[in-house]
């Protein structure tokens, strides 16, 4: 007979649907990224589903939305200025302002649980298998490379204490669990 083992790890991760994996909902609220207008765009809405709030508007495809931990805040990743960059906006959609200009489609983009850092993939121009995570300050300083892999290394979230950060990579030929120090050090794999 056949053995099989199922490991399901939930990290946040921009898809197909939207959503985040892990719904995030700060203040009562789900922030999310919809087409239902013709063009991706933010939204926001009661935990319950009332309340439906647009927070984007523009031609550019808007996506891969994350509250911060208190809830004031939203980065997202738009291509307003042609590639996938990361802006930043108030939860209620105002004052939105971009936070990185590079060549790299910058997405997936996560606040750490004190709110002062943003750990991000970035994607080589026109190769969505070729990644590596990023982290800066939450105002868009000091921005650190912290993986250096062949591969797709993508999808990153912090640990609770914020000493860590997990990510999925292909750097073995197949998508993997790892998890490294906040600045990068000390990678291990948790999953074969």
């Amino acid at each position: 007979g056949w053995l099989c083992i199922l490991i399901l790890v939930i990290l946040p991760a921009c898809n197909t649907s939207g959503l985040q994996t892990d719904a995030p909902i700060e203040n009562g609220r789900i922030v999310f990224y919809s087409g239902r207008n013709g063009n991706d765009d933010i939204f926001s809405m009661a935990a319950d589903g009332s309340d439906l709030l647009q927070l984007t508007g523009h031609p550019a495809g808007d996506t891969c939305p994350a509250f911060s931990p208190d809830g004031s805040r939203v980065v997202f990743s738009s291509t307003l200025d042609s590639n996938n960059e990361l802006y930043l906006m108030n939860s209620d959609g105002s004052h939105p302002i971009r936070l990185t200009n590079t060549p790299l489609d910058e997405i997936q983009a996560v606040f750490s649980p004190d709110g002062q850092w943003i750990a991000y993939s970035a994607y080589a121009p026109d190769d969505w298998t070729s990644s590596d995570i990023y982290i800066m300050t939450v105002n868009g300083d000091d921005i650190r490379r912290l993986t250096d892999a062949p591969g797709e290394d993508a999808r990153p979230d912090f640990s609770p204490d914020g000493s860590q950060i997990f990510f999925s990579s292909t750097r073995d030929g197949n998508y993997e669990i790892y998890v490294m120090d906040a600045d990068g050090t000390i990678e291990t794999r948790l999953t074969n």
